[in-house]
């Protein structure tokens, strides 16, 4: 299950931490991978699980054993973008929390401002069972039908304006094909 907060800001980042629970038994890792266009940047990655903060490695080395990757993470550059590693660190029911900040991923157009961002992508190692998120501004104004419009693709499940949140959640366990893409359009300004 891997559930998503993401905050819009007014310099056109995106705010994101996810939280991830599910059982884990094989491998040495876990990743997210990361489609960003040329003109977005990553930064701030952090990872932490139950018991607290991972270091986060200069470069991810995915030849590194089960112990070396243990409480370390690390954005590791591919031909789309990243993938965000994190070293599993022992076996069974976990919970991990991903937060990273995108720049420049909510753009600025002449009639509207927007992003179109895949928060799950297709061919994961670990597909989840369950998506959800909630996406909302930073500075505080509800999301409404007067001044947003919102869609999801890649998954069967919901995309609604509730409660001054865009909510959106799976209804079926994702397989490899599956993604977690969310639109939005905003009023200008």
């Amino acid at each position: 299950q891997i559930d998503i907060q993401a905050v819009m800001q007014r310099d056109g980042s995106l705010s994101v931490r996810q939280t991830w629970k599910g059982t884990f038994t094989e491998g040495t890792e876990l990743y997210l991978p990361l489609h960003l266009p040329d003109y977005a940047s990553l930064r701030q990655l952090q990872v932490s699980d139950e018991s607290g903060p991972f270091r986060v490695l200069a470069s991810w080395d995915v030849n590194a054993g089960f112990a070396e990757k243990t409480n370390t993470c690390g954005a590791l550059p591919t031909e789309d973008g990243y993938e965000l590693c994190f070293g599993i660190g022992r076996y069974g029911e976990r919970r991990f929390t991903v937060e990273y900040v995108l720049g420049k991923v909510i753009g600025s157009y002449s009639d509207l401002d927007g992003s179109s961002f895949c928060f799950v992508n297709q061919d994961m190692n670990t597909t989840p069972t369950q998506v959800t998120l909630e996406m909302r501004l930073g500075d505080g104004t509800p999301l409404t039908n007067e001044n947003c419009n919102a869609w999801g693709d890649g998954f069967d499940g919901t995309t609604e304006l509730r409660d001054g949140i865009l909510r959106a959640e799976t209804k079926t366990p994702l397989g490899r094909e599956n993604h977690v893409t969310v639109t939005i359009s905003l009023q200008k300004g």
